[in-house]
């Protein structure tokens, strides 16, 4: 049945006859062939013999009745070879084919052509090569059947057994031959084989079952079998019998039951102990314990705390602590002997145990749980308690004083801080109120001084270059000024807002675009992170604007040989707020960053690190106020990979906030 050449014996006394198959077979696409032609049955034998023959091809010669010898000859020498007899056109064909021997088909000689032959050959080898299978099969199943040693058996309709292995007859204290064709009336007592023949009429009728059968055997032996019937079925489908597998558990029943009165003295032994006794698994679960046990645990029978672990019983961080103690034990095997473990009982008394853990091992000794034994000394340990609790009262009645005093020690420093607190607000107010009047003082003069000093510019005559320059200088000098009155005008009247919810992404980039002059002249690079979808904040647009006017100048300054300035928006949730969203903002440079220990300083007015004449140091005071009226938070810090990095907070509205609330915010 594979791409090897086709091994044919023709036996045909006919000379002609092996020219004509093969020119019949020569023209059959996809079947290659070896012809061998043997002229009697000795040459065919020795043809046999000596070369592997896939089919013989058998001419029925005169007489008819000689081809049963030749073909009994043939089966001596190859047992299973297909046979496809050939007869003469005067020869009757047969009226049965010897399947039996090996005869797989009849052709007659000048009735047969080429496809004719091939099916027949091919449907020959197939059925001999099916054959083989069933045959094979049929063996193993047998060799597996006749290996058990469990009863395998398959009766009649009339409970007749019509096959058996050795060791089903062996349980019957029979042969194979003693039990075929006997039903069970005549192997069992008969109460016995009534009883399990009825029971194979109602599993033929409702199918497989499985059930556990006391029988006492015709020698009065009582034997416990464990068996699985089912009715098996003819080729047509209907019910020809019964088949089974029957394991003999008398012994493994007898021993159960002894375990069973083995458990149930040990049960009651450890029922009444009054310690506390359990088993668990590595897994920690329980796999038993006694009265007193489920009890502490708040269960009326130990089954309702089969199952479970400490986490279902107890409280959570007693539990974690049993269960790591019990896990090294599981771990190391090494036992836990004597522990003294605190415990909370149902109706909450706090209690003490002394608690011996050790390993629960298998057979091979591996550890498969612990067993716990504990015993409450409660009582020892209160009368202990008593005494360290009287001795605790003392100490604690000095600690009492001592922290007396330092509560008033305490106080007296707060009250000092307190002090000074006022003080600082209060020179805060008077620097206000003295920046306000100053520059109200300063402003109209310089005014006056500013308008002389244009007025003197465009009237110089012809040649008053030095002049020029130094009127330039006070120009500059005025101007500088006059920034820093404003500066101080901003801070000293930072009260009011005009706010209503807008986009903080609108503001940042008005404010970019104010500030792009500057950004233009410091050769900044701005890269735009600007997140979509932001919430609406509730601002005042005009003094936000000037905050990020700010922060961006600053950006710019720190980068006088050009850089790059990243802004970025997002949405973060507090968790402190209620997970409230926030807007936040953040610009980054790529400048030198500031000076660690001036951080603190940057929001502190007057204070800058730009050169002297660069800067009033009021910028990011100016700001901080505006973002804290805002209700928000603005930081100053260094990038790890240089640089500053301003970020700036605000908190959220909600769509249903009127846009023309306003609201007063004051220092």
């Amino acid at each position: 049945m594979d791409s090897a050449p086709t091994q044919i014996l023709l036996i045909d006394p006919d000379p002609a006859a092996g020219l004509l198959i093969a020119d019949l077979l020569a023209g059959i696409p996809g079947l290659p062939f070896e012809l061998n032609h043997a002229d009697d049955l000795p040459d065919a034998l020795d043809d046999l013999n000596n070369r592997h023959t896939d089919l013989v091809l058998l001419a029925l010669a005169p007489p008819q009745s000689q081809h049963a010898d030749t073909i009994a000859a043939v089966r001596v020498r190859v047992p299973d070879l297909p046979i496809i007899l050939l007869g003469d056109r005067n020869q009757p064909e047969p009226l049965e084919l010897d399947i039996t021997n090996g005869v797989q088909d009849y052709l007659v000689k000048g009735r047969f052509d080429a496809p004719l032959l091939t099916r027949a050959i091919r449907y020959a080898l197939q059925r001999h090569f099916d054959a083989q299978i069933l045959r094979r099969e049929s063996e193993i199943l047998s060799a597996a059947v006749e290996g058990s040693n469990d009863a395998v058996f398959v009766k009649d309709l009339d409970g007749r057994y019509m096959m058996i292995n050795s060791a089903g007859a062996g349980l019957l204290g029979k042969q194979v031959e003693e039990v075929l064709g006997q039903d069970d009336s005549t192997l069992f007592a008969p109460e016995s084989g009534r009883l399990i023949m009825d029971r194979d009429r109602r599993i033929m009728l409702a199918g497989i079952t499985e059930t556990d059968e006391e029988t006492v055997t015709a020698a009065g032996i009582t034997r416990t079998y464990l068996s699985t019937k089912g009715p098996y079925r003819d080729a047509n489908g209907n019910i020809a019998g019964l088949a089974g597998i029957s394991r003999d558990i008398t012994e493994s029943k007898r021993l159960r039951e002894e375990l069973i009165e083995q458990r149930n003295l040990l049960r009651t032994l450890i029922d009444n102990l009054p310690d506390y006794i359990f088993i668990k698994d590595v897994a920690g679960r329980f796999i038993t314990n006694n009265l007193a046990h489920a009890r502490i645990l708040g269960a009326m029978s130990c089954d309702q705390i089969v199952g479970k672990t400490d986490f279902d019983c107890l409280p959570l961080d007693v539990a974690v602590r049993y269960h790591a103690d019990e896990q090294q034990v599981v771990r190391t095997g090494q036992p836990l002997i004597d522990r003294e473990e605190p415990f909370v009982d149902p109706v909450g008394n706090r209690r003490w145990f002394s608690t011996t853990k050790v390993p629960l091992r298998d057979r091979e000794g591996k550890i498969i749980g612990l067993v716990g034994l504990s015993r409450d000394f409660t009582e020892r340990r209160l009368a202990a308690e008593m005494l360290t609790n009287t001795n605790a009262r003392l100490a604690h009645r000095e600690e009492q004083l001592m922290d007396a005093l330092s509560e008033l020690k305490g106080s007296h420093d707060k009250l000092k801080a307190t002090q000074l607190q006022l003080i600082q607000a209060e020179k805060l107010k008077s620097t206000w109120r003295l920046a306000a009047g100053v520059a109200h003082e300063v402003k109209n003069p310089l005014a006056i001084i500013s308008l002389g000093m244009e007025y003197l510019l465009g009237n110089l005559p012809a040649g008053s270059d030095d002049v020029r320059i130094t009127l330039e200088e006070m120009r500059s000098a005025i101007k500088r000024a006059d920034s820093v009155i404003r500066g101080l005008l901003n801070y000293s009247q930072l009260t009011r807002l005009e706010a209503s919810p807008g986009q903080l992404n609108c503001i940042i980039e008005q404010a970019m675009l104010l500030a792009r002059h500057e950004l233009v002249r410091c050769r900044v690079t701005v890269v735009r992170e600007l997140a979509e979808d932001l919430p609406l904040v509730r601002l005042d647009a005009n003094k936000m604007e000037q905050v990020f006017i700010n922060v961006f100048l600053n950006a710019a300054h720190a980068m006088p040989r050009g850089g790059t300035m990243t802004v970025r928006t997002s949405v973060r949730a507090d968790r402190n707020e209620g997970n409230a969203k926030f807007v936040v903002a953040e610009v980054e440079d790529t400048g030198a960053g500031i000076p660690p220990n001036k951080l603190g300083s940057v929001f502190e007015p007057f204070f800058t690190t730009k050169s002297p004449g660069k800067g009033t140091g009021l910028g990011l005071s100016v700001s901080k106020t505006i973002v804290e009226l805002h209700g928000g938070t603005i930081a100053i810090a260094n990038r790890d990979g240089g640089g500053a990095r301003a970020t700036i907070s605000l908190k959220g509205v909600h769509d249903h906030v009127r846009s023309e609330d306003t609201y007063l915010a004051h220092r």
